[in-house]
């Protein structure tokens, strides 16, 4: 059974597109030996002192090899972020927490008016147009020293992956905010989206989705999870990191 929340989030995530790297070391390039020609009589052999200056060469010219990169430990940077409580917090990390509050609220409402003026050509273009305006968007909404995004425990945008931090708690699917403390001072927060009447539109029931918007769905996003969604139900969450 789906979990209900309030609906105490304003944003349509609807239709929103969201929700829902280490080179290898080179080899030296090998050498290919050259074959005397058939039909020849006598073939010339190289001096040990030819032989040797062309090893030399062979080693000059061998790229070095690259340093493996090294893993990351997720466990440990995840257990490096704390649940805490804004009292937890010092005077300028409260301000700068207000801030950040404000500028989600705004990007929340830019969010809202570009997916309901798209909805109005139909939910499969709105598809389209929030596919390529929604990051965008969020990309914009963030400032130095604030960093902004969409998550979600069934993701529509693959690449929208909750932070490191936040994992543990998108995942588990809890219904409800969350302020974290980094290890260099950051401050992160969770802000639940509550599913509205009109995102079930696009996230509701799958078999209730129209041939239209299954097709530019399945377009767009072929490994879509972002379904089955009533109203009231828990969609994803906002959240945000300010730097220390």
């Amino acid at each position: 059974m789906q979990q209900r929340v309030p609906v105490l989030c304003l944003i349509v995530s609807a239709t929103l597109a969201a929700f829902g790297c280490q080179s290898p070391s080179e080899s030296p390039p090998e050498v290919e030996a050259s074959g005397a020609p058939s039909g020849e009589e006598s073939v010339a052999v190289p001096s040990n002192d030819a032989a040797g200056e062309a090893e030399g060469q062979a080693a000059v010219a061998a790229p070095p090899s690259q340093p493996a990169s090294q893993p990351v430990d997720v466990a440990a940077e995840a257990a490096a972020w704390l649940r805490v409580e804004e009292s937890d917090l010092n005077a300028a990390q409260r301000s700068a927490l207000a801030a950040a509050r404000q500028a989600r609220a705004t990007l929340g409402g830019t969010l809202m008016r570009t997916v309901m003026e798209a909805a109005e050509s139909g939910l499969p273009a709105a598809v389209e147009v929030c596919a390529d305006a929604a990051p965008r968007i969020t990309a914009e909404a963030a400032t130095p020293g604030l960093r902004i995004g969409r998550t979600s425990h069934r993701l529509r945008n693959p690449e929208n992956v909750p932070p490191v931090w936040a994992a543990s708690h998108v995942n588990a699917a809890r219904p409800e905010a969350a302020l974290f403390a980094g290890p260099e001072g950051q401050v992160g927060e969770l802000v639940p989206i509550a599913t509205a009447a009109p995102c079930v539109g696009c996230h509701g029931a799958r078999d209730s989705l129209t041939p239209a918007l299954r097709d530019a769905l399945a377009s767009r996003y072929p490994e879509d999870a972002a379904v089955d969604f009533a109203e009231g139900d828990l969609r994803g969450f906002f959240w945000f990191v300010v730097e220390n």
